[in-house]
């Protein structure tokens, strides 16, 4: 149990929602790729190779309290959160497919539809079993992040990766009156490092993780877990710089969007994957194409995830509809 009493009694960090907005407004500009250059782009692949990672490892870092309950209560909770949006999601996503004669995609649809959430199913209760098995937090850790790797199947839906972010999220709020002291100097370091991997060409999104991929390539394996850790921990550190240093009303609204991440992200794979992809593709292209994918398709997305952010608002209003896509969260 975090034993930090600023993070028990404060409703939220402040910062982690400036956070969590920059890491669902990244997913959606990758996701905005789909409609104007596709898997050309450079900069979608540093994207990638951070974004999914800080949404795990802030997950971790108030996952505390979830962990700390009975089994029971935090199996009903984590149902009506996570694992409600999948079902009602995955369905709109399969009709509307099915509607516009993608019938072959339904299988697909069921395994992949909103894959994080089920990965984060997961990792709350490998974690609720791991520290409940080993009394020591750091030995729950590695002995659970390496059962992952070892086993068959650890690698789908990236729950392999994915969990050991979610646990160093974990971490870093057991250790949180430590780390938050020398956070400056982990944000710089975590930028230079982050910084290299991309001029280097490292900063890469994983690839589906199995052991004989590791044993084959043991050093790009490396690269990619770190390119994800100290890119999401640059990113939580540059946010807890700008809201120590500014305020005002357009950051207040930033942090508004980050506590709606959830329902943004539920909502941008019927609008931005589904809807758009399927009328819009590739009808947004402009050349020189560095144009598109420095310029107009980060743009793109950034307006998308303002409009997924409005549709939320108005749609969470309705108690059956915020039950249903939003888990009753909001």
């Amino acid at each position: 149990m975090c034993n930090n009493k600023e993070i028990k009694h404060r409703e939220r960090i402040p910062y982690f929602d400036l956070a969590k907005f920059v890491a669902i407004m990244f997913v959606v500009i990758g996701h905005s790729y789909l409609l104007t250059i596709g898997y050309t782009s450079l900069l979608r692949e540093i994207i990638y190779s951070f974004h999914m990672p800080l949404f795990m490892i802030i997950s971790g870092f108030f996952a505390h309290g979830s962990l700390s309950r009975p089994l029971i209560p935090l199996v009903k909770r984590k149902t009506v959160q996570l694992l409600l949006p999948v079902v009602s999601c995955t369905l709109l996503s399969i009709i509307f497919l099915y509607l516009c004669g993608n019938k072959t995609f339904v299988r697909d649809e069921i395994v992949g539809c909103v894959w994080f959430l089920k990965t984060l199913f997961l990792c709350y209760f490998i974690a609720y079993f791991s520290l409940k098995i080993f009394p020591n937090d750091l030995h729950a850790g590695l002995i659970s992040c390496l059962f992952l790797l070892i086993i068959p199947g650890g690698g789908i839906l990236k729950l392999n990766m994915m969990y050991m972010y979610f646990f160093c999220g974990y971490i870093f709020c057991k250790y949180y009156n430590i780390i938050k002291q020398r956070l400056k100097t982990i944000t710089i370091i975590s930028g230079v490092l982050f910084v290299l991997f991309v001029f280097t060409g490292n900063a890469t999104s994983a690839k589906k993780i199995t052991l004989s991929y590791i044993i084959d390539n043991p050093l790009i394996f490396i690269i990619s877990l770190l390119a994800g850790l100290v890119g999401s921990l640059f990113v939580i550190g540059l946010c807890n710089l700008i809201c120590n240093r500014w305020n005002g009303k357009l950051l207040e609204a930033l942090k508004s969007i980050g506590k709606y991440t959830l329902g943004i992200y539920v909502i941008q794979i019927l609008l931005v994957e589904r809807f758009l992809t399927h009328f819009f593709y590739m009808f947004l292209k402009v050349n020189p194409i560095w144009i598109s994918d420095y310029i107009i398709t980060p743009f793109i997305g950034i307006v998308l995830t303002v409009i997924s952010y409005g549709i939320v608002l108005i749609l969470n209003k309705n108690k059956y509809i915020n039950l249903l896509l939003f888990g009753n969260q909001y």
